[in-house]
């Protein structure tokens, strides 16, 4: 095996198309420092893998380097890719906020196109980004997840400029191989708006309930009879008549 490769120079190895890519790549070694790229190599079977080259040009000229098989790797990585774009088009125009922390609870990773200052984040604390008094209640309850390895959901109120914003928040562990808990992942979402919309409805069903209560009552004080409907001059007559004679025996 090692004679064969000898006998090869590295345009013998990699995929004809790659070829032109050598001259350029070379000239990146120049500088001595270590040079990493990926190439498609192929094998002697006429298999192809991708591999990874980790180089550097040494003292007399010559080249000296590293090359991994990264395929499956790679076919992590595409597959990853694929999966967060399909996550991107479900995500698009809605106000979920998705993300990672660590053990440290420093976010890791967090999405939400419509949140122009979501990679300010990466690296940071709830503490950091908004007050430890702020973010006492979201630590408790990213915490706990952390401590027990048990998903939790709850509404969080986090003072801003002298108002609340209410988030509805679903926490799940991160595991590790060995089932450690590394981190979080959670999906949250301002329900502030929506709150103070149930609150105006409540609101309004409570004043539609008082005003039903109060015609009902003037209702009996009217007539005193809540079955008898009616307003013609006759049945008022006679329901006038019946509230005289109804005391006696």
């Amino acid at each position: 095996m090692r004679e064969e490769i000898l006998q090869r120079s590295i345009a013998d190895v990699i995929v004809p198309k790659e070829v032109q890519r050598l001259s350029p790549e070379f000239a990146r070694y120049d500088g001595g420092a270590v040079t990493t790229s990926g190439w498609t190599f192929r094998r002697k079977d006429g298999s192809f893998f991708t591999g990874e080259v980790c180089g550097r040009r040494l003292p007399d000229g010559g080249l000296q380097g590293i090359v991994r098989d990264i395929t499956e790797r790679k076919k992590v990585q595409d597959a990853l890719r694929q999966s967060e774009e399909r996550f991107r088009v479900a995500l698009k125009d809605s106000p979920i906020t998705v993300f990672t922390q660590d053990r440290d609870l420093r976010y890791a990773w967090i999405y939400n196109p419509q949140l122009y200052w979501q990679h300010d984040v990466l690296g940071k604390t709830d503490d950091e980004l908004i007050g430890s008094k702020k973010a006492a209640a979201l630590n408790d309850l990213k915490r706990r997840v952390l401590d027990s390895g048990v998903g939790a959901r709850d509404e969080i109120a986090v003072p801003q400029n002298g108002t609340s914003s209410v988030f509805d928040i679903t926490i799940e562990p991160l595991f590790d191989a060995q089932k450690n808990v590394i981190g979080i992942t959670a999906a949250c979402m301002d329900i502030a708006r929506l709150r103070e919309m149930a609150d105006r409805l409540q609101e309004s069903r409570d004043r539609l309930a008082n005003t039903k209560s109060y015609l009902e009552s003037e209702i009996q004080t009217e007539l005193g009879f809540e079955e008898i409907i009616g307003q013609s001059a006759s049945l008022r007559e006679v329901l006038k008549k019946v509230r005289i004679v109804a005391p006696t025996d």
